[in-house]
């Protein structure tokens, strides 16, 4: 019996004990990891999980249960449990399960020299990964992973919606430092995943080479002066800082409980008039990312969050959009292990005019923040933390790297105070497309 049946047989339990509606998550998938830590290499054992979520929502209470055990008279007792569940919880007028607005589909994105992969090739490929990183002697691997998962998620509900994904994916991730003598930089790391066989190798040199360069300039510390001022934002702390902000904020659960302080600014200018910050679910050159629907079934679209400044959109799922009267936007996340939240997918900012080599000049003298290590309070916008992995710019020009300088400031004021926004957009992570952002406003504190 497939996930589909599964889910079917779920659904029509449900219906059949005491009307209610219903909406099942059904994941499964199969993964083979490598693993490099302590100059070794281990290969894991294929695992294979199958997960079902089942959310019922009997009158306006809402009962939630998950489980492993795939047994067809199992699942009826779980439907069961699930509706007993829902008579014991509170009332609320907005439980909510999506409705029906598009035709059921299946979606693919596997590549099955990737799916039937070998343990030999996936060690070859981490061996790789490894190697290239550690092509300057003076870079010390902590932990190399690469993963193999196929993963397969159907949505259905008993308002009609029925939707498959099956993907297969490859996925990797280094970390380490340099030494150099007795000096240790910070840990960095990088990551990237890809969807086609043929470009796993590419993008492995790829990543390896981008995380050797960031440790190996680490080395040298320069000292520099305390200041407050302007800071070139790498686009690693971009993500870390200003697009974890603005996923919170248009959050309509976060709005509605009074905890954002966007709540009412929906087409007001929110940023710099060049600012521009949009998501694209359904971007397949980000696999890792990909979302063709939401975790309600919602087909999943571009939404140009804030297009020059001006905040234009607010992230639903089926509660908070019932409790809005709004329409649906397809951003119901999570899986089968939780009810579904709101979340962004595949974010982008969008380039501006400036060259690398101008933003340094604008910059002058000051920080490129590369990774920051430390606490937001996306609520206030304040954060403080450690500057890592960054460097010191002097009259236009790379002067050196910085001994974990502390940094401060506030996130609203920063996105008021985008001065330049780069041309060129870099890929984080193989996520997050952003360009450097040169802001104004940030305490740089050096020891």
């Amino acid at each position: 019996m497939g996930l589909e049946k599964y889910s079917q047989l779920l659904i029509d339990e449900c219906k059949r004990l005491e009307p209610c509606m219903a909406e099942v998550c059904a994941d499964e998938s199969t993964e083979m990891k490598v693993v490099y830590e302590n100059t070794d290499f281990s290969v894991a054992t294929s695992s294979h999980s199958t997960v079902l979520g089942l959310r019922v929502i009997v009158g306006q209470r809402l009962g939630f249960i998950t489980t492993n055990i795939l047994d067809e008279k199992d699942l009826k007792e779980k439907a069961r449990e699930a509706q007993m569940v829902a008579r014991l919880s509170q009332e609320s007028p907005f439980h909510n399960i999506a409705e029906t607005k598009q035709n059921s589909e299946k979606f693919l994105m596997v590549d099955e020299r990737l799916e039937n992969i070998k343990a030999k090739e996936m060690m070859a490929w981490t061996e790789l990964l490894v190697d290239e990183s550690r092509k300057d002697k003076r870079v010390a691997i902590d932990r190399a992973e690469l993963t193999v998962q196929t993963s397969t998620r159907v949505i259905q509900n008993s308002n009609g919606i029925f939707q498959t994904v099956k993907e297969c994916l490859c996925s990797f991730f280094i970390m380490g430092m340099a030494k150099e003598g007795d000096e240790v930089t910070s840990f960095d790391y990088d990551a990237n995943a890809v969807c086609n066989y043929d470009e796993v190798e590419k993008k492995i040199i790829e990543t390896a080479k981008e995380f050797r360069e960031s440790v190996v300039q680490s080395l040298g510390p320069v000292k520099v002066n305390s200041y407050k001022g302007p800071v070139l934002l790498h686009p690693a702390s971009i993500g870390s800082l200003i697009a974890g902000l603005i996923g919170f904020n248009v959050n309509a659960r976060i709005q509605q409980d009074g905890m954002s302080k966007w709540g009412k600014s929906l087409g007001t200018k929110v940023a710099s008039t060049d600012f521009t910050f949009t998501e694209d679910p359904d971007d397949r050159t980000r696999p890792g990312e990909w979302s063709p629907f939401d975790r309600e079934g919602v087909k999943t679209q571009r939404h140009e969050i804030i297009k020059n400044g001006v905040l234009n959109f607010t992230a639903h799922n089926s509660f908070s959009a019932k409790r809005a009267k709004a329409p649906l936007t397809g951003n119901a996340s999570g899986g089968a292990r939780s009810i579904p939240s709101i979340g962004l997918h595949a974010l982008t900012i969008t380039p501006g005019k400036t060259s690398q080599d101008d933003l340094h000049k604008s910059l002058n003298t000051g920080l490129v923040l590369k990774r920051f290590s430390g606490n937001t309070d996306p609520v206030s916008g304040q954060f403080s933390g450690i500057a890592k992995n960054s460097w010191w710019v002097e009259k236009g020009q790379r002067k050196g790297p910085l001994k974990e300088v502390m940094v401060s400031g506030n996130m609203f004021e920063l996105l008021q105070n985008i001065k330049l926004i780069g041309a060129t957009s870099f890929r984080q992570m193989g996520s997050f497309d952003s360009p450097y952002l040169l802001v104004d406003g940030i305490s740089v504190t050096s020891s």
